[in-house]
């Protein structure tokens, strides 16, 4: 199947801070887009409990604390219901190089096999657009855009459903679908995709 007729699945996470060798999942956001329009009927999205404690630099971000994660799932739980939910499908993230490596270091954990799917990286088209800067945050992509937004920062649902509605208004500006195939054999070559 062509990347015409693809899925593409907008995912974002929460953790327990930015450093690979300690970070944890706390939450996991997908969107499906489908045809350039957001399946807002079949999202993905849950908390987590890692089984260690959040620190509270990190949980003043996104908002999730201890208490938030009393009778959450394990990670082993969702990360099988997520490779399910995500087979088949093209991820798109925000700086995905860090989501990627979060999941994939819980699917270890859990002794489950790593993600394969094909990704994109919604910073990496900003920039193929635009130019200029090495690194495009969510609110300057949206700004750039024209597409202003009052969201609640930090947390992969939001960040989720605003990083879609980007993924879509680039796609129709580098030509829909088949630009995005490009892409996505473009990012390998020039990035890698791990």
């Amino acid at each position: 199947m062509g990347y015409e007729t693809q899925r593409f699945l907008v995912v974002d996470t929460e953790t327990t801070g930015l450093s690979l060798d300690r970070v944890r999942l706390l939450e996991i956001a997908a969107i499906p887009v489908v045809d350039g329009v957001i399946c807002d009927k079949e999202i993905f999205h849950e908390i987590v409990n890692p089984g260690v404690v959040v620190p509270r630099s990190v949980s003043v971000l996104h908002g999730i604390r201890g208490e938030t994660l009393v009778g959450k799932p394990r990670p082993r739980t969702i990360l099988k219901s997520f490779l399910n939910f995500s087979r088949d499908s093209i991820l798109v993230m925000q700086n995905g190089w860090f989501d990627i490596r979060v999941i994939n270091k819980e699917l270890w954990l859990a002794k489950l096999p790593p993600m394969r799917n094909p990704y994109i990286d919604t910073a990496i088209i900003a920039r193929k657009i635009f130019g200029g800067r090495r690194n495009y945050s969510l609110p300057e992509i949206l700004k750039r855009l024209g597409m202003y937004h009052n969201w609640k920062r930090h947390r992969a649902l939001d960040d989720a459903w605003v990083t879609a509605e980007a993924f879509i208004k680039m796609m129709e500006i580098l030509g829909g679908p088949n630009a995005i195939a490009r892409f996505i054999r473009y990012q390998r070559r020039s990035h890698g995709n791990e």
